[in-house]
């Protein structure tokens, strides 16, 4: 009797949300890296992947995971200064 391989929901989750990250943000900024200047971008309609520039920066700014809130989080003050608070 040979028993089939249990699915583990939480290890596809996060396989999939590396995966994605990575592929996001890894893609978005060597794009970004390569892509003209803001002006030329869009004198010259510029596009890669069917995607312009802005719409690269908003795939590469909006797609980030969050950023963990417990335990040591660093914050800027007015002073211009990093503070952590616990």
């Amino acid at each position: 009797m040979s028993s089939s391989p249990k699915f583990h929901w939480k290890v596809f989750v996060s396989f999939y949300v590396v995966f994605s990250f990575l592929a996001l943000g890894g893609v978005g900024a060597i794009v970004l890296y390569v892509a003209p200047p803001g002006r030329i971008a869009n004198w010259s309609v510029w596009q890669l992947l069917l995607l312009s520039k802005a719409q690269w920066q908003a795939v590469h700014t909006t797609r980030r995971a969050p950023v963990p809130r417990g335990g040591r989080a660093s914050t800027s003050t007015s002073t211009g200064r990093c503070s952590s608070r616990t």
